[in-house]
This record gives structure tokens, sequence and C-alpha cells, in this order.
């Protein structure tokens, strides 16, 4: 039996595809966040689409609104 292909961990050095959907668990992984914490922001209007029972989010559109939220609010870059 083989274990299905994943993606590497993104890393500085390895960035993620900016054209694949990330599943809520690589997006919590990535960004160290717990998954209660990325539904309060899916609730707050990040980026994701509905695939049957699932979530996706595209890491760009993902990357593009914690740092447009960081900036409204005042955090430096």
């Amino acid at each position: 039996m083989s274990t299905p292909h994943r993606a590497p961990e993104p890393t500085p050095s390895n960035p993620p595809d900016p054209e694949r959907w990330e599943t809520v668990d690589e997006v919590t992984t990535r960004y160290r966040f717990s998954r209660s914490f990325l539904y309060k922001l899916m609730n707050e209007g990040l980026p994701s689409v509905t695939v049957g029972r699932a979530r996706r989010f595209r890491p760009a559109e993902v990357d593009a609104w914690l740092t447009e939220r960081a900036e409204r609010n005042g955090y430096p870059r």
C-alpha cells in the first residue's frame, strides 16, 4: 500500500504554490494558528471556498488578506 503524495511543507526557501488550494490543516500549520482562530478569521472575511464539506484557501489570497488586516490595524510590516 502506498502513502498519498503530500506537498512539501512551505518554508522561506520553499514558498507555497500560489495556484494550489490549501486545507484548513495546512493553513493552520503554515501560520501556526489554532483551528478555532482560523475559523474566527474566516468569519471576519478571510477568503476561502467550500469544496464539499471542506474549506480551501489560496496562499496568495490568505497572505494578502492578513497583510491588509495587519496594516489596517497599525502593525508594521
